[in-house]
């Protein structure tokens, strides 16, 4: 069998007799400034795992491999050096051992395009879990020319997985090469950080507008300079295009195009924007296609504007006019706000409206959003906020940052905190008994007082888990509604209700033909599902230890044959 292994290998080492060895090792070592055993090829893999899972990359001191097919130096490790970075250099993410391994290659242009090329379009593996490329394209000081990667080979690459994520970073895209993102006849997910267009994005727009199918996939691009890589022109062109995104992300825009990532053919939207760059008329006529929109108002956003309060909250209208929102993420990156020069309840009203309009809401993040509104309004706010979830149909989670004061508020009256605080508490706990299906999570996890919140978080976990047995339907779920009666459930007249109302096919299966004398017990110990919870009763703390009747095994068994 080992022999067999050995055979099959893809590696081999460079036999120490080799007469080129010494030359070739100090010509890597030279390289790539590390001096490391040289191996060849015996044969091509046919999987990346052939190449990166060789004991010496997964140890962490990489291997060298000539390939001499291609005629290049094949450097495989999972520690970065910036001694790469010369080089045509990439990392392949698998997300299945949530791991990268780096690669990089030395050569002609010519055959480093080539050996790249078949590289990415090997598969992780016969079965492939997820993964991501992530290219780091030649600056000007590099030793590789990435014209020379031909847009045929870009396209053989992409073909072979059109799972995979694609990230480029650096340098700069040729037109034919962008013509090959925007062609693919299936949806692609790229991601350009601080890449630019040669022709500025002209390309790759006019082959969207042409495209075929009515979808893309996924598109991002950003930039650590705040240099846009797509020019004004092409990047209205780009969010009028007919064609649907998966998701596009964003980032910051001139003042010229900072309103348009709003109203993009997306499914889900983020974008980090300068609030201070949009006027009242961005909005006029504004219509939100996106599902999912994650907004981050910029750290280094300026708040000179004197419509700036106004602006997000026209931009919270539009939202609620669109109606269907499924996920709203908004936050802020800034702490020293002037909060006094607008009317915040404006705000508060729109973000209602938005909770009240859109039923389909499911996840609402305001993350650190409260730094908007000076702290003694804060207080009011989140309750009217809270009031407005209590009949909210879809919403599940909600999450911001604190109840509580500020540090940089430690000095104020605390009394006066803890009075109102309380009162938010009051308003938490009204919300999650009207509505069992909320979550509410601060900095802290599950925002709670620590008391009475506890316990009706419990309740809503007894609850929501004793329903979803019903829809999940497992052939164990006799055994554990009839578990629970008689633990989490005894002597705690609502869980009992509850599972009466929501399992009553399971309870005939129980008790149907039996009589008191042949309930006996049948099993001494029973475990809980994880999604109901033991929830000591709140008129006794003592927890029944009475063995299940037989029934309860008995229609668990049925049951099970039946599945």
């Amino acid at each position: 069998m080992v022999e067999r292994e050995e055979n099959d290998a893809v590696l081999e080492l460079v036999p120490d007799d080799d007469r080129l060895l010494p030359s070739l090792k100090a010509l890597t070592a030279m390289i790539f400034g590390v001096s490391l055993p040289l191996y060849r090829m015996r044969r091509e893999p046919t999987h990346l795992n052939d190449l990166k899972c060789h004991a010496d990359v997964v140890t962490g001191a990489g291997i060298m491999i000539l390939c001499e097919k291609y005629g290049v130096f094949l450097y495989i490790t999972e520690n970065f050096s910036y001694q790469l970075k010369k080089f045509l250099c990439f990392r392949i993410y698998d997300e299945a051992r949530g791991k990268f391994t780096i690669f990089a290659i030395v050569g002609s242009d010519q055959a480093v395009a080539e050996t790249a090329t078949f590289i990415w379009s090997l598969k992780l593996s016969n079965n492939s879990s997820s993964s991501t490329l992530d290219v780091r394209l030649p600056k000007t000081n590099c030793l590789f020319d990435f014209d020379a990667l031909q847009p045929e080979q870009l396209a053989r690459a992409l073909d072979a997985n059109p799972e995979r994520h694609y990230c480029f970073k650096f340098g700069t895209l040729s037109p034919e090469q962008s013509v090959v993102l925007a062609t693919r006849a299936y949806p692609l997910n790229i991601e350009l950080s601080d890449v630019r267009f040669k022709d500025e994005g002209t390309a790759f727009v006019d082959a969207l507008e042409k495209r075929q199918e009515p979808t893309f996939g996924s598109f991002a691009f950003d930039s650590d300079d705040q240099e846009v890589p797509i020019s004004p022109s092409n990047l209205q062109r780009l969010f009028n295009l007919e064609i649907t995104f998966d998701a596009l992300r964003i980032c910051q825009l001139d003042q010229e195009c900072a309103h348009l990532p709003f109203a993009a053919r997306a499914n889900s939207i983020g974008y980090e924007f300068d609030i201070s760059k949009l006027r009242p008329s961005d909005f006029d006529g504004m219509n939100i296609f996106a599902k999912h929109l994650y907004l981050e108002v910029s750290e280094d956003a300026s708040f000179d504007s004197p419509d700036w309060g106004e602006c997000l909250a026209l931009l919270l209208d539009r939202m609620a006019e669109c109606g269907h929102l499924e996920t709203l993420s908004l936050s802020v990156r800034i702490s020293n706000f002037g909060y006094s020069r607008f009317d915040s309840s404006d705000l508060v009203e729109a973000l209602i409206r938005v909770i009240n309009a859109n039923s389909k809401l499911e996840h609402l993040d305001l993350g650190d959003l409260r730094q908007l509104f000076a702290w003694y309004d804060w207080y009011d706010y989140s309750s009217d906020i809270f009031r407005a979830m209590e009949s909210h149909p879809g919403l599940r989670t909600f999450i911001f940052d604190t109840i509580g004061p500020y540090a940089h508020d430690s000095g104020d009256d605390d009394s006066f905190h803890k009075e109102h605080c309380d009162d938010v508490y009051d308003s938490l706990e009204q919300l999650l008994t009207r509505n069992r299906f909320i979550t509410v999570y601060d900095d802290n996890g599950r925002c709670s007082n620590g008391g009475s919140i506890d316990k009706v978080y419990l309740r809503n976990d007894f609850f929501n888990g004793s329903e979803k047995l019903v829809t999940d339907s497992t052939p164990e779920r006799p055994l554990l509604v009839a578990t629970s009666l008689v633990e989490s459930a005894s002597h705690n007249f609502p869980f009992s209700a509850w599972l009466l109302s929501h399992h009553p096919d399971v309870l005939c299966e129980l008790f149907h033909g039996t009589g008191p004398e042949e309930i006996v017990p049948a099993l001494q110990e029973t475990v809980l599902p994880t999604s109901m919870p033991p929830v000591e009763s709140v008129d006794s703390k003592r927890r029944l230890s009475e063995p299940l009747p037989r029934a309860t095994k008995k229609a668990a068994q049925d049951s099970r044959m039946r599945s």
